[in-house]
């Protein structure tokens, strides 16, 4: 999760391959299989972490609603937020913790879960 989090800190703008860096550091499962239609081609499933559910991984790095669900995912109960700067950097900020600045809102909210996350399993 380190790695990710240092990715997304330095991060220029929001991209589908950090969206996966993301699923891969939550759990989520990537299966990449040769396609049935074309041999030659293959085809990526995602399956929601600890489950065998197939669900479409989500767009962390584009899409606010998406980045807010894992914001309550980590921390349910809590205040958590998020704004545009001036400058069209985002700040945001889970239950109280430290304010977290990215190059979108998204990628500040899911720095901030990240890190809520990381805190929450260190104890």
């Amino acid at each position: 999760m380190e790695k990710v989090i240092k990715t997304l800190e330095s991060a220029k703008g929001p991209s589908r391959s950090l969206d996966f860096a993301i699923g891969l550091a939550l759990g989520w499962r990537k299966v990449v299989s040769p396609s049935t239609a074309d041999p030659a081609k293959t085809v990526t499933i995602w399956h929601r972490p600890g489950t065998a559910e197939i669900a479409t991984l989500p767009l962390y790095t584009t899409n606010l609603q998406h980045a807010m669900e894992l914001a309550v995912s980590v921390a349910p109960k809590a205040a958590s937020g998020c704004s545009w700067e001036e400058d069209g950097k985002g700040t945001a900020r889970i239950a109280g913790g430290p304010y977290f600045q990215a190059c979108n809102p998204q990628i500040a909210l899911v720095l901030a879960a990240l890190h809520h996350l990381r805190s929450k399993q260190d104890g």
